[in-house]
């Protein structure tokens, strides 16, 4: 299966990462790990933000970085 989690909030922004992003990663990680499911998170961009994958989760920053 293959999920996507939109959360403006992201594990690694500087300015804004906060108890939302972190409580979506651990439901993400687990339905990678546990059930093998393809999971993306989109999330908003910030200055240095790439794609890149945590834990077997995808994380796509979108829209512009200042």
């Amino acid at each position: 299966m293959k999920i996507v989690f939109s959360n403006y909030d992201d594990l690694k922004n500087p300015y804004y990462a906060g108890g939302g992003a972190l409580a979506i990663h651990e439901i993400a990680k687990r339905l990678v790990t546990d059930y093998g499911n393809a999971v993306t998170v989109l999330t908003g961009s910030y200055p240095g933000a790439k794609l890149e994958t945590l834990d077997g989760v995808v994380y796509r920053r979108v829209g512009f970085s200042v």
